[in-house]
């Protein structure tokens, strides 16, 4: 499985200043601990307009869902400016349910789950 994420740098303002497509993969832990997803390979970001990178969002378009992290310290980039890297630390971490105690569950009548003949084509 690959999930694909969107990654945007933007200034202060909210306007952004480059973005790209980043292909992660789940590297699942034991048991219930978290899975982090990790990039399958170096991301390659194009600066489209001068400013200062403020904010790194991350969203993750199959769940609609986004993650903003501030930077200490606004960075400036000139239109053109090319970065490629690796990443250090994982694009999105699942957290984990360890040290949950989950109850159990018990069914107190029967489940019958039938077929569907009607597409089957037999009546």
């Amino acid at each position: 499985m690959v999930a694909l994420f969107v990654v945007r740098w933007v200034d202060a303002d909210g306007n952004l200043l480059a973005w790209a497509r980043v292909p992660a993969s789940p590297k699942p832990q034991a048991s219930r601990a978290s899975c982090p997803f990790w990039p399958v390979q170096p991301t390659s970001m194009t600066i489209e307009r001068d400013g200062a990178i403020a904010q790194i969002v991350i969203h993750w378009p199959d769940l609609d869902i986004a993650r903003v992290k501030a930077l200490p310290e606004p960075q400036p980039v000139t239109a053109g400016q090319t970065y490629l890297f690796t990443w250090l630390e994982p694009i999105w971490l699942v957290a984990g349910m360890a040290n949950i105690a989950l109850a159990p569950v018990t069914e107190t009548a029967p489940v019958t789950i039938g077929v569907p003949t009607a597409r089957l084509g037999i009546h």
